[in-house]
């Protein structure tokens, strides 16, 4: 009996057990977690949990991802068992109203079939012959979908928020309504100059997809109750009673989205053609004044950097065009819902946002130019000078100017000063949400898709995010106050100094390379974009859209992301194999510590 329980035995059989019942649990028991993280990273926030709590009728998610047959990416893994450890979290939190199926799909089986019907997207894996899925989808009772089209790492700070509307959105029994009021043709209409049918403004079909949209009249004099949101498109010379309508829509808590424009390129166009002398700019100086934001008078942004490239005539070279801009993710707001799975917006003689001095609302920019960029007069686009010369007035500074701002905060009505000469008791300062964006060509096909040819059923061939900017907006807008502001998740972070060196050694070697990879690729895309982009009359030569490209510019543009894949799938490797070892030794370290103290006990007391 003494021999059994001697102290190195106890510590072998302690040490032992200690290490098989690590191994169980962390292969059979992940849901079983304790977050004691100083940001609780892998738990979920109250407003989360009163969104679960208010589903009226069960759901049912898909949690795709390829592990088992396919070698993803970098750290890709490490990401996909947060999102699936956070997916069962949400499981248990809805007592019953969400069913989880967590799905492996194997290469080129019915599984994939059911993700793609789904609405998912897969990532090619070129050198397996391969792809893989990494993404979610919700389903209801009547079997409507909606999808995480695919999870990326760089947007891990919307995580919950994803989720969660994704889950409202497929909960939703009503869709939301929405309003808008424009003073641009955005229906199917005829074009005199080009004496061709032109077809409806594609960004409306994508709104109507998620939202009830009801167009009112320009001269409105009362906004409708039952909407939730407004949006105004070249707002220019309405009457007062509808400017009254919508300051006191917004007063009331409706959200508005407006589309100003120092000057409309559609209706330059229709001057050209039946002159009539209306004014082609829109800038709602007495509402804007009330919520504290201004757009430069008489000013267009020229940008030297983000210009996009287009050609005078057929055959020509082309040439960089500064007031026809790609907005790359860089000139985002990442932290703000607007600009979710966006990658590029493009912009064409946008107008520059500033905040009033001393507002009592807060400025917060969504879209931002480079800092190689400038305010030109609006005169200038008539100048007939060569686009190179206004180019080279362009120079280098520190600022950004604002294409894109959301206002918020407590803000007076802008007829308050006409109510309180009156009968009528002055509304006292009200919270208010409104987005203003300083281009309505923004909204216009040729800005950001290629519409496809009825003839030959050609699906419409997308090549910007503009109109998805504009959804997430809306769906901003009319989420529910525990979707508007969720806990931000936390990136993961190194703990230790000495890994966040090595991370750091390892994305500084990095950097050089793909600065210069990615400085090669926006030059060669913006080539290409000019496939599908027309520019402004605004010179004595008509522009044209630039209607070939060599399949050789193709192949330079694949061969460069090609080269940037493989630069940050190197990357990620190597942080990976870094993680790989640390998860190993916090596993070991313990029960091999033990093992150790008993063997050295054991030499210490032999028999």
């Amino acid at each position: 009996m003494k021999n059994i329980l001697r102290p190195s035995r106890v510590l072998l059989l302690i040490g032992s057990l200690l290490l098989v019942f690590t191994l169980i649990l962390n292969s059979k028991l992940p849901a079983i977690q304790f977050d004691l993280t100083e940001q609780k990273t892998y738990s979920i926030s109250q407003n989360t949990k009163n969104i679960l709590n208010s589903l009226n009728k069960p759901l049912e998610l898909f949690f795709f991802y390829s592990s088992n047959h396919v070698k993803t990416p970098g750290t890709t893994d490490e990401y996909a068992k947060r999102v699936k450890a956070l997916l069962k979290t949400y499981e248990h939190e809805a007592n019953g109203k969400l069913t989880l199926h967590i799905i492996d799909p194997m290469p080129f089986s019915d599984e994939e079939d059911k993700a793609d019907l789904l609405g998912l997207q897969s990532m090619p894996l070129p050198d397996q012959g391969t792809h893989f899925y990494f993404g979610l989808a919700a389903s209801d009772a009547n079997r409507e979908t909606h999808a995480i089209s695919f999870f990326t790492p760089e947007r891990e700070v919307f995580l919950e928020y994803e989720i969660n509307r994704l889950i409202q959105g497929a909960a939703q029994v009503k869709r939301p309504m929405t309003g808008l009021i424009s003073s641009l043709p955005m229906n199917r209409r005829f074009d005199e100059r080009t004496q061709q049918t032109l077809p409806a403004w594609m960004w409306l079909q994508e709104v109507r997809e998620q939202f009830d949209l009801t167009t009112l009249s320009p001269d409105v004099d009362q906004i409708p109750e039952e909407l939730g949101s407004l949006i105004l498109v070249h707002p220019k010379q309405l009457p007062e009673q509808t400017l009254k309508a919508i300051d006191g829509f917004v007063q009331n808590g409706g959200k508005l989205l407006v589309f100003l424009d120092p000057i409309s390129e559609l209706e330059l166009k229709q001057e050209a053609v039946n002159p009539t002398g209306r004014e082609t700019s829109s800038a709602l100086p007495k509402l804007l004044k009330a919520w504290g934001v201004q757009m430069l008078p008489e000013r267009v942004l020229g940008d030297g950097l983000y210009a996009m490239s287009a050609v005078l005539k057929p055959g020509q070279q082309s040439i960089s065009h500064p007031f026809f801009i790609k907005l790359p993710k860089d000139s985002m707001n990442q932290a703000d819902a607007s600009t979710l799975n966006v990658e590029s917006i493009n912009l064409s003689t946008a107008g520059i946002l500033e905040p009033i001095q001393g507002a009592s609302t807060t400025f917060t920019p969504l879209l931002q130019s480079s800092t190689k960029a400038m305010p030109f007069d609006l005169a200038r686009l008539n100048e007939k000078r060569r686009l190179s010369e206004l180019m080279s007035e362009i120079t280098t500074s520190d600022k950004r100017y604002v294409l894109a701002a959301r206002i918020e905060g407590l803000a007076d009505s802008a007829f308050a000063q006409q109510e309180a000469g009156s009968e009528t008791e002055p509304k006292e300062r009200a919270r208010i949400q409104v987005v203003v964006v300083a281009d309505t060509d923004i909204l216009d096909n040729r800005m950001w898709v290629k519409e496809g040819n009825e003839s030959d059923s050609q699906a419409p061939q997308v090549w910007s995010d503009n109109a998805a900017f504009v959804v997430n907006i809306l769906s901003d807008f009319h989420a529910q106050s525990a979707l508007l502001n969720p806990r931000s998740q936390p990136r993961i972070q190194p703990t230790f100094t000495r890994i966040e060196k090595l991370i750091e050694e390892n994305e500084e070697r990095f950097r050089e390379k793909t600065e210069k990879l990615e400085t090669l690729l926006a030059q060669t895309d913006a080539e290409l974009t000019a496939l599908y982009a027309l520019s402004p009359p605004t010179e004595t030569e008509e522009w044209t859209p630039n209607g070939t490209t060599t399949q050789a510019d193709h192949q330079e543009s694949q061969q460069i992301r090609k080269s940037l894949r493989d630069l940050q799938l190197q990357l990620n490797n190597e942080i990976a194999s870094l993680g790989r070892t640390i998860k190993l030794i916090n596993i070991f370290t313990i029960p091999l510590l033990l093992l150790l103290i008993a063997i050295y006990v054991k030499r210490r007391h032999p028999r």
